[in-house]
């Protein structure tokens, strides 16, 4: 997992694997590219994540928690170092965002011990609101649980997802794909001017903005996102994430604890 101004959404994160993981690795830490765009001071989160963590009730000894004093070169870097800290037969590749459902983690566990195949992938349930999710113009899949091997790595580079075995093929390669399975994914569903700078960064990392243009673009895909929205049953959501004051506070107030207006 890495993580990085996730009070909102750490906690329900990590909670929802607890029971089901053998260990839980957590990497906080920052990009050079984060750090030199403006979009976040310092290189550790300037929220509640980092106080969050350190308390975190962990009765199992299970969490490891990844620091280091400077920004990463690279995402691709940070995902190495979780890989490299990891010692399971598979690997859960975790957002400070992202929550699972019990049932899921225990048919994913049931089709790992059975399967000869490398990876799982599923699908990604994106939420603008507690009763609204994005409409995806196609599915969107998560190459998320892989099998771990010695000497595994990622590219050096800031792009992909791809971890790749020491022959040199990738992991995700030989995969099979189940819809019976989802993970929840709440990365817009918090604080408008958080959600901005995240876009203006992904905006200049992987689409070629410049930084002068990246706040009125991102102030578009914001309004965009607003109207790609259906539907949602609002009691189904994990049970840690109906467990979070911002649930709780919306099932009462029929709003959000936290500016969201588009």
């Amino acid at each position: 997992m890495i993580v990085l101004n996730e009070e909102l959404w750490v906690t329900p994160s990590i909670q929802s694997v607890y029971d089901w993981a053998d260990e839980i690795i957590v990497l906080e830490g920052s990009v050079m590219e984060y750090v030199d765009l403006g979009f976040t001071k310092g290189f550790l989160s300037n929220d509640k994540t980092t106080k969050i963590l350190d308390n975190f009730d962990d009765p199992d000894n299970k969490i490891q928690i990844i620091r280091k004093a400077s920004p990463w070169k690279h995402k691709n870097a940070m995902r190495q170092a979780t890989i490299d800290a990891s010692t399971g037969d598979w690997i859960l590749v975790l957002d400070g965002d992202e929550v699972y459902k019990k049932e899921d983690l225990k048919t994913m566990k049931e089709r790992a011990e059975k399967c000869t195949l490398e990876c799982i992938s599923y699908p990604h349930k994106n939420f603008w609101n507690f009763d609204q999710i994005m409409k995806e113009e196609k599915p969107c899949i998560m190459e998320r649980f892989f099998k771990r091997y010695e000497n595994m790595t990622y590219p050096d580079k800031n792009t992909g997802q791809s971890a790749f075995k020491e022959d040199g093929t990738m992991v995700w390669h030989n995969k099979e794909h189940f819809d019976d399975i989802s993970v929840y994914h709440y990365a817009k569903l918090k604080p408008k001017d958080y959600t901005l700078r995240k876009s203006q960064y992904y905006l200049v990392r992987d689409y070629g903005s410049t930084r002068k243009h990246a706040p009125q673009l991102a102030e578009q895909d914001y309004e965009r996102w607003g109207t790609m929205t259906q539907d949602w049953d609002i009691k189904d959501h994990p049970e840690t994430v109906k467990d979070t004051e911002a649930y709780k506070y919306f099932i009462e107030n029929k709003e959000l604890p936290f500016n969201h207006k588009s």
